[in-house]
Order: C-alpha cells, then sequence, then structure tokens
C-alpha cells in the first residue's frame, strides 16, 4: 500500500515535526500548480512591463507626428504589446515545466535525504548504544527493560524506536524487540536485537560474550570502511 509505505518512510525520517502521507499528497498537488502560476505570472508581467518601457518614445513620436502616421503605428505597437505580453515562449514553458516537476518530487527528495542523515547518525550510535549494552549485560545486575530504558536516555536517532518497545514490553519482550528491529530495518541493529531478546530468559554472561565479539567485529569493519574512504580521496 503507497499510503503505508510513505508512512513508513515519514516514520524513518523522523517524524518531519508531524508530518503524514497526507501532507506529503497535499504538497505534491499544489506545489506544481503554484510553480505555473508564479513563474508564468511573473514571465507576462516582466514583458509586460518591458513593452510598457517602450511605448513612451513610441507614444511621443505618435503625437509629435501627423494624422496621417497615427493609423500606420498604433496596429504596430498594439501588435507588439499583444505578441510579447500575451505568449510564452515554448523554452520559458518548457523551463517551468521542468521547474514544476522538481516541485513535485521535493516532498518525496526532502524525505529521502532525511532518511539518509539519520542511517549516517545511526552509523554513528550504533557502537555507543553496543557498548553500553555490553557494559551493563556484564554487570549483571540489569534487565533488559533496564537496558532499554537507559539507551532512551543516551541515543537520539533510536529514540522513537525505544519508546515504542518499551511500550510494548511488558506485553511480550520479545516481540517488542523484534518489532524495533523491524522498524529500523538494519542488519547491525538486528544482531543487537538478537542479543537482547536472547537476554530477556538466558544468562546474561553468554549474550555480553557475544556482543563483545559482535562489538569488535563491528569496530573493524568501521576501520576498514574509513581507511578504504581515505584511499579514494585524491
Amino acid at each position: 500500500d503507497e499510503y503505508a509505505k510513505l508512512e513508513q518512510k515519514i516514520f524513518k525520517a523522523g517524524g518531519l515535526g508531524g508530518a503524514n502521507p497526507n501532507t506529503v499528497q497535499v504538497l505534491r498537488l499544489i506545489l506544481p500548480p503554484i510553480a505555473f502560476i508564479v513563474l508564468g505570472g511573473s514571465y507576462l508581467f516582466r514583458s509586460a512591463t518591458k513593452t510598457v518601457a517602450l511605448n513612451p518614445t513610441q507614444l511621443d513620436q505618435l503625437i509629435e507626428n501627423s494624422q496621417q502616421w497615427q493609423s500606420f503605428i498604433v496596429p504596430q505597437v498594439t501588435s507588439t504589446v499583444d505578441k510579447t505580453s500575451s505568449a510564452i515562449s515554448p523554452l520559458v514553458l518548457m523551463w517551468i515545466f521542468v521547474i514544476a516537476l522538481l516541485l513535485y518530487a521535493l516532498p518525496e527528495l526532502i524525505i529521502e535525504r532525511q532518511i539518509k542523515n539519520r542511517k549516517a547518525i545511526m552509523r554513528k550510535e550504533l557502537p555507543i548504544i553496543q557498548t553500553f549494552i555490553l557494559i551493563m549485560l556484564e554487570a549483571g545486575t540489569h534487565t533488559v527493560y533496564d537496558i532499554l530504558r537507559t539507551l532512551l536516555d543516551t541515543t537520539h536517532f533510536f529514540k522513537p524506536y525505544l519508546t515504542i518497545c518499551l511500550n510494548e514490553y511488558y506485553i511480550d519482550p520479545k516481540r517488542a524487540i523484534q518489532n524495533m528491529a523491524d522498524q529500523v530495518n538494519d542488519e547491525e541493529f538486528q544482531v543487537i536485537c538478537n542479543g537482547l531478546k536472547q537476554a530477556v530468559d538466558e544468562d546474561k554472561h553468554y549474550t555480553a560474550i557475544f556482543m563483545r565479539q559482535h562489538l569488535e567485529q563491528f569496530k573493524k569493519l568501521q576501520n576498514l570502511q574509513l581507511e578504504a574512504a581515505i584511499k579514494k580521496k585524491p
């Protein structure tokens, strides 16, 4: 369903100040016509202004000349005004259409850009939340619910997902954690959620060992990616 997909994208983009799919659809409908009206009207107004700016000299000549020139000049002036003020050139029309098309796609582009920016934030926060989880698991005195509550105060990107997870936690802990993983839709975060699900009703010591190994592998992968990015730079 297109509405559900768009709603999920807005959620991944951080909510966009309370926007919803209906907001996006309305913007898609009104922005292109506004572009046509504003840009087309501006072009016609400028054309008319230029024409009027030229006419006083011609009108002065018209007054100074005899009656015999009036019948020749007036139609010419009128014709010039009509051509310049009532017509839009094909090139200008094409550019107006392109701008209107871009405005139609603008809401979607903003959403995608915001998702991309938030994913970059997520990549920075993943090692932090993994470290917090590992420390609390190794302490052995914290429940998974305590860990999730602590993460809520240490992350920006995952905060809305953690809030939903905590609200659903006491209904079904493992299902709440998996729903959170599904919403984030990231492989690395899925591994973290698998560890949390394991820690719900199993020995946290083994989960801590698993999380430490995964954290080390994740950091190595990040370092390799950073080195590769540096090598690509000229």
